[in-house]
């Protein structure tokens, strides 16, 4: 039977793919057919760009269950890697380098011996491929083309001074924060000068302790409906409100069932587990085991705030109000020299009567207008009362759901990209850490006030103001002297 995917990035029919080239070689090799989800998984994540004729996504995220064919389906890849690149360099890692080179042993180089008909004996010396069992270099070395397939420990020097064309992260979801900023200094470098190289995340559900995981789920979430978007994301579970004890909805979920698993291992397996609730539930449903979801792993904002930068004179201004109108605040944007955005939390607090004048102030002396989301009622009493006040009109400009849902989306891109970048003021960090995410219009999203543990005003503000910086209109231009002359105003003898 075929399984509905949770999320799956679209197949691309004007891009092709080497996905059936893949699924040919490992059914040749274990005399097997691909199940559907390896095929669908195959055939979006080896698209090729019709521009360069190199792999279209340069990151994929895999999350499925356990006993789905995941590893086969990283081993398959990577061999057509090595067969189809010369000089290709393959990597694989897992939970710890010990349990890398086990699967590299146990799992891959097994399969490799048993594919007898296809490769021949292992020990022959016509063998097209060499497997080694050293501790440092557990892998296997393709003779025809000088590829190489090896395992590596997820440390930051594992990989130091080599070179990466296809690398695995499987088990994603045991690395913390602090693991993952070294997984991605030990791979990261090794792409940088291979064209057409892919990272591969792949990895059942994880817990609280999965910020390396949780950043990459994120980030295939945010592009699973853009058809432009390098991350291919692929991604098999149980829905919100579906029940992980009930085996028949397990099995429903299960991209396997039918062709690799049944009744009775779900239900080896759910003893297996009878001591382990969350980790059936991470394993078998493929749902984190954690209370809530962020918007983005929090390590991840940690590591984009740093020391306060004085704002330029012209920068996007924002403000909002909670529902209720408790609490306001008040947000700035710009992007520094290299195009970075930059977000400040101006203000914040109980609503205080000069807010309007405030507001006003703050907009005529940079010039700018004031933006503002119109689906808080106690935000649009504020904009009452600015436009009744004396003195040159401020220009407000409300921003429409779509045009939200565009500022949230391009805000989490600044941040899952590391451009983002705050002064880790408290209100500002409390208000991400509460946030949680709504859907708005088709496949875009917004922050959600209902859902949130706190006030939210803050991050709805630096979302804005963003926003409201890049819609700028154009400043006005100043007079400046020609080479060798003067400007007007200096003819004129007028001031400056």
């Amino acid at each position: 039977m075929n399984v509905e995917p949770r999320h799956h990035t679209r197949r691309n029919l004007a891009r092709a793919t080497r996905g059936r080239q893949v699924a040919q070689l490992g059914e040749a090799k274990r005399g097997v057919r691909y199940m559907p989800w390896q095929r669908d998984a195959l055939d979006v994540a080896l698209e090729l760009d019709p521009a360069t004729g190199l792999y279209w996504y340069g990151i994929v995220v895999v999350t499925v269950q356990r006993q789905a064919g995941k590893t086969f389906l990283e081993g398959d890849v990577a061999d057509h890697r090595c067969l189809s690149k010369r000089n290709g360099r393959v990597w694989f890692t897992m939970q710890t380098g010990k349990d890398a080179a086990y699967w590299m042993r146990e799992e891959h180089q097994a399969s490799l011996r048993n594919a007898v008909e296809l490769y021949g004996p292992a020990d022959h010396p016509a063998a097209p491929y060499k497997l080694s069992k050293r501790a440092d270099a557990t892998g296997v070395q393709w003779r025809q083309t000088g590829s190489t397939f090896y395992a590596f420990a997820p440390k930051r020097d594992a990989m130091h001074s080599k070179q990466s064309d296809l690398t695995f992260v499987d088990e994603a979801w045991a690395h913390d924060a602090e693991a993952g900023r070294e997984l991605r200094q030990a791979i990261r470098p090794t792409m940088n000068t291979r064209p057409g190289a892919q990272l591969w995340i792949v990895s059942a559900a994880g817990d609280d302790g999965s910020a390396y995981f949780d950043e990459y789920l994120a980030m295939g979430r945010l592009a699973v409906d853009d058809p432009e978007a390098r991350v291919c994301f692929i991604d098999y579970g149980l829905r919100d409100g579906e029940d992980p004890e009930d085996l028949q909805t397990i099995l429903d979920r299960h991209p396997a069932y039918g062709h690799t698993i049944d009744l009775g291992a779900i239900m080896a397996a759910r003893a297996e587990f009878a001591d382990d609730p969350s980790g059936w539930k991470r394993a078998y449903a493929n749902i984190p085991s954690r209370t809530r979801e962020s918007i983005w792993p929090e390590a991840l904002w940690t590591e984009l705030g740093g020391p306060r930068l004085d704002p330029p004179a012209r920068r996007g201004l924002s403000f909002d109000l909670t529902p209720l109108g408790d609490r306001y605040a008040i947000g700035a944007a710009w992007r520094d020299l290299a195009d970075r955005p930059v977000v400040d939390l101006v203000d914040a607090g109980t609503p205080r009567r000069d807010l309007p004048e405030l507001l006003a102030a703050l907009a005529r002396a940079g010039g700018v207008p004031l933006d503002y989301d119109p689906r808080s009622p106690a935000t649009l009493e504020v904009v009452d009362a600015i436009g009744r006040l004396d003195g040159p009109e401020v220009e407000l400009r409300p921003v429409a759901a779509a045009a939200y849902a565009g500022a949230c989306v391009t805000f989490a891109r600044a941040v899952f990209d590391r451009q983002l970048r705050h002064f880790h003021q408290a209100e500002l960090d409390d208000a991400q850490a509460a946030a949680t995410k709504t859907p708005y219009l088709d496949g875009g999203y917004g922050w959600a006030r209902k859902k949130a543990t706190g006030s939210i005003a803050e991050l709805v503000v630096a979302t804005l103001a963003l926003r409201a910086y890049d819609t700028l209109p154009a400043a006005p231009r100043k007079p400046h002297a020609r080479a060798g002359g003067r400007s007007r105003r200096q003819l004129s003898g007028l001031p400056m």
